[in-house]
């Protein structure tokens, strides 16, 4: 196993989450199992909360993202919608045309933001919407970067991650 820090520190992977959603936690364990890494499925002693997987044709994608995030905001919490880089101005301008204005990461307490997956790592929101992941992991190369980034997207969810593709997923 890799360790970025000292070379004599022990390295302890972290097995058990105490806010990620158990339904999240197995989603993404299932794109753990498809990476080389020597770390376990982490399990979730969060049991409640809620995952949805949307699949729409590519045209009705902008729709579905819309109609996720009003689902969110009829809930309490905030919400982020995360995008492959390329794909966040065409989300952030969907929301706005349907008067759903949104902050960027750089807003910390927005109540709605649309966050290129690249800037996601260490924020988490209570409802994620995780848009189109097949973009976001062939974003990245070799593959397998793209697919550990898309890892980071899927466990930002405090409550509810919505995944909405019309693609095939990666996982």
């Amino acid at each position: 196993m890799r360790h970025l820090g000292r070379p004599d520190a022990a390295v302890v992977p972290l097995t058990t989450g105490f806010r990620v959603p158990k339904a999240v936690a197995e989603l993404a364990g299932r794109l753990l199992r498809r990476l080389d890494v020597d770390v376990p499925q982490a399990r979730s002693l969060c049991g409640d909360g809620e995952l949805v997987i949307r699949q729409v044709s590519p045209g009705e994608l902008p729709d579905a993202v819309v109609d996720a995030v009003r689902d969110a905001l009829a809930r309490e919490g905030s919400v982020g919608v995360v995008a492959a880089d390329a794909d966040v101005d065409r989300v952030r301008a969907a929301l706005d045309a349907a008067g759903l204005p949104a902050a960027g990461p750089q807003e910390p307490g927005a109540r709605v933001a649309v966050v290129p997956a690249t800037l996601v790592k260490g924020l988490e929101y209570d409802h994620v919407v995780a848009v189109e992941p097949a973009a976001i992991a062939e974003a990245e190369r070799p593959e397998e970067r793209g697919l550990h980034r898309l890892y980071v997207v899927l466990t930002r969810a405090v409550s509810r991650l919505v995944v909405v593709h019309g693609r095939a997923l990666p996982f």
